[in-house]
């Protein structure tokens, strides 16, 4: 492996020497290959656990846990990257910006295996795939005196990605995303890993109250057909990020963080398997019953209420596919730090206590269900900080 770099220090440079309020002005360039080692060491090879549930007069059974990969190869990118770094009015104001295209040359990933092999998934080389894109990072000291200071830094990045060359193994396939989802993931060369596949639609026909499909001919049918799934989104966002601020008085310190997403698509998976594909002898969300269609002539969203089918588990829909833009309060921090004065007193060197609260508020242009399988919950925390 190898990389190649130059910077030039634009402050030092006869012109910018009048501009006293530059502290830094530098431009980087860098190029090289990096390896990379991701997952298990030992994912190229067969390994088993012995399991005294099998206990034989030879001895213990072992089962298989890990399906090898004797042809797997170490996973390679290839980095080009342009920065500019700037400091400020006297380290008042940081601005860094980096351009980056990178391309991972046979990229690692793991596909599952049918419940037959013993093993949940087997690692391979998916292909070259190639990232571009940008980040930034703003940080200002706003406030900045004896008592008082306010600290805020703001973080971003966009990543744009697409499959340059697709493996043998992986051409002409797909696999299930999640257990109890209908999208299934499936790899085009030329598209990208993030592409959301589903069937076109036109809504659902006031008249019927079933759903019209578009066809890959651009054909409306009621008939839905797997095959005429076509990339309807994509879940990557077109900005992501943190606002971090910190606020200081004395020896208080409050520190929010926030966090962001924009321009990225996602499957609404509580309006298919709580509004949708429901059985309502259960529980469901209550649009099933007011949002639906009921009788001819209705304008809805949804189908009718009906039994559900087999086959509807694999019933993947262009209506269930949103735009995700989201901004949520992550975390707060509220610590006091003791003075030196007391400290000595009660023998301690550094005293802090604070209290921390995650996930306060959430604001959203998708509605989730929120509840035991949504990866997020609110939780409070207390520090308790001594130093002797």
């Amino acid at each position: 492996m190898w990389s190649f770099g130059l910077g030039w220090n634009l402050h030092k440079e006869a012109f910018l020497e009048r501009a006293k309020w530059i502290d830094v002005l530098r431009l980087t360039w860098s190029w090289g290959y990096n390896g990379q080692t991701t997952g298990n060491p030992y994912q190229a090879i067969t390994t088993y656990k012995y399991d005294n549930d099998y206990l034989y007069y030879t001895g213990v059974g072992a089962v298989p846990i890990r399906m090898g990969n004797p042809e797997l190869k170490w996973q390679r990118v290839l980095k080009n990257n342009f920065g500019l770094d700037m400091t400020l009015f006297k380290e008042r104001l940081v601005i860094g910006f980096d351009y980056f295209r990178n391309t991972t040359k046979d990229q690692l990933m793991s596909i599952p295996l049918p419940a037959s092999t013993g093993a949940e998934d087997i690692t391979v080389n998916f292909g070259e795939n190639q990232n571009v894109g940008y980040e930034f990072s703003v940080a200002a000291q706003v406030i900045r005196s004896k008592n008082w200071a306010w600290t805020t830094v703001i973080n971003g990045s966009h990543v744009k990605d697409r499959i340059n060359r697709i493996s043998t193994t992986l051409k002409n396939t797909s696999y299930q995303i999640e257990e109890d989802s209908p999208l299934r993931l499936r790899f085009r060369e030329g598209g990208s890993q993030y592409d959301i596949y589903a069937v076109r639609s036109a809504g659902i026909d006031p008249a019927t109250g079933q759903e019209i499909f578009i066809d890959r001919n651009g054909e409306y049918t009621f008939r839905y057909d797997a095959d005429d799934e076509v990339v309807v989104g994509n879940t990557q966002p077109k900005l992501q990020g943190t606002w971090l601020n910190t606020l200081r008085y004395k020896g208080w310190s409050l520190n929010l963080v926030f966090s962001y997403k924009f321009g990225g698509d996602t499957y609404n998976k509580t309006l298919w398997s709580k509004v949708e594909d429901i059985d309502p002898r259960y529980n469901v969300d209550a649009r099933a019953f007011t949002d639906r269609w009921k009788r001819p002539g209705d304008l809805s969203r949804f189908l009718a209420i009906k039994e559900i089918r087999p086959e509807d588990s694999s019933y993947s829909s262009e209506r269930f596919v949103e735009r995700l833009n989201e901004l949520w309060l992550s975390s707060a921090m509220l610590t006091y730090e003791f003075q030196a004065k007391f400290l000595k007193r009660i023998g301690f060197k550094r005293l802090a206590i604070g209290v921390g609260v995650s996930d306060i508020f959430r604001l959203s242009t998708v509605k989730y269900e929120r509840g035991t399988s949504y990866p997020y919950s609110r939780t409070i925390n207390l520090v308790f900080r001594p130093t002797f």
